[in-house]
């Protein structure tokens, strides 16, 4: 078995999940500050106030802004508040933490590739490269959102026709801010998703090549996955993606309770699916790896059960069937640390899972796309009576 080194073979020069792509470029336009923090935080505000603010301006002119105008106005429309001042910067200043983490997934797998199919795992991380940095992908779903804006043009009247900032009931057209959300507001805001979709394809790209590589994983980890666990750190951080999508969405429920009278309990079977079936999309791709589990464990406990037992049956044979050596006392004899020592090495091989999913990472997710939803409980439940529940539960 080859020994692994802290070098990289692969050539990560400029390597990054989320440096390239249309709307990456179209960002990089306002960046002003050569520091990435400072960057970052000013392309999440600059965007931020481009799909905000001139709504709320549009909604000044037209007077939409007032509460005591008809239908929702501007200021009560919190979940166009979460979408954009919200989501937008939060799914920009993200970046970071995803690529950070997807880098040192690479990384680390390139340590435990064998030397032979180097040449493939260079060329799989070449090829992820030149995925982050199209932009076809990103033109093509912006000619989708526009081809479905007018393919669907009579829908999006009902869907605003509540919020009267966005759709002037008595002319039934909409408004200059109803324009301006639907040609430029609302198409950055899904362009910033898909570009992240298209980023979790391009993982799921690379766990298929990866896996389909000899790797050098031994049984006998401590992580019970062969050393696999650190696969779980890239969909754990995407779970952030879709707490930006679950803070939007809990937005919009909490607007239909607030102002369409819709209860929370005929809902809660729908949160409940969103919080599950998120993580089990993100974690799924890392399924590919129960092949290679099974392998790795079926020749450790063939391999190392055999010397197990060969080891045991000495010490048996020495201590236990025959007579103890006059000259070794048995109290502190090296044999029993020997038999200990091999026993307990064993011990990881026996509890080896073959799902190389870590079990508290995906509740983490799990949690992480529950937290939005929380406030949602405050307009069916008082926070004394939620108070008493979670008293009464823990106490009976």
């Amino acid at each position: 078995m080859n020994e692994i080194t802290d070098k990289y073979s692969a050539d990560y020069d400029g390597f990054s999940l989320v440096s390239g792509g249309l709307i990456y470029s179209i960002m990089k336009l306002f960046q002003k500050s050569e520091d990435p923090r400072k960057s970052r935080r000013g392309r999440a505000f600059i965007f931020a106030l481009i799909t905000w603010l001139p709504l709320g301006v549009l909604a000044v002119f037209e007077g939409t802004i007032f509460p005591e105008a008809m239908g929702i106005n501007f200021i009560q429309d919190f979940e166009t508040h979460v979408r954009f001042l919200f989501a937008v910067p939060f799914l920009i200043l993200i970046e970071k933490l995803v690529d950070g983490s997807f880098i040192n997934y690479i990384k680390t797998s390139d340590q435990l590739i064998v030397d032979k199919q180097q040449p493939v795992f260079n060329k799989m991380v070449s090829n992820v490269n030149k995925l982050s940095n199209l932009y076809l992908p990103e033109i093509i779903i912006l000619i989708i959102i526009y081809s479905l804006t007018f393919i669907t043009w009579d829908d999006h009247f009902l869907i605003e026709s509540s919020k009267n900032y966005l759709y002037n009931q008595q002319h039934k057209t909409l408004t200059l801010a109803g324009f301006y959300y639907l040609f430029v507001s609302f198409p950055i805001y899904q362009l910033l998703l898909f570009r992240w979709l298209w980023r979790f394809i391009i993982w799921v790209y690379s766990i298929l090549k990866i896996s389909s590589l000899t790797f050098q994983i031994e049984a006998v980890n401590i992580d019970q996955m062969a050393g696999l666990t650190y696969l779980n750190q890239v969909p754990m951080l995407f779970s952030y993606i879709f707490f930006a999508l679950a803070a939007v969405l809990s937005s919009s429920l909490g607007l239909d309770i607030v102002f369409e009278g819709v209860s929370l309990k005929n809902n809660y079977l729908d949160i409940l699916f969103f919080v599950i079936l998120g993580p089990v999309l993100l974690y799924a791709p890392l399924l590919v790896f129960i092949p290679l589990l099974i392998e790795t464990k079926s020749k450790a406990i063939h391999g190392m059960g055999n010397l197990v037992a060969k080891h045991n049956l000495d010490y048996m044979k020495k201590w236990v069937y025959n007579k103890p050596p006059s000259n070794e006392p048995i109290l502190g004899s090296i044999d029993n640390s020997s038999l200990s020592d091999i026993n307990a090495a064993y011990a990881p091989v026996i509890k080896m899972k073959l799902v190389p999913i870590n079990f508290k990472m995906f509740l983490l997710s799990c949690t992480i796309l529950l937290l939005p939803f929380i406030p949602l409980a405050f307009t069916y439940y008082s926070f004394t009576d939620l108070f008493g529940m979670i008293i009464k539960s823990a106490f009976g």
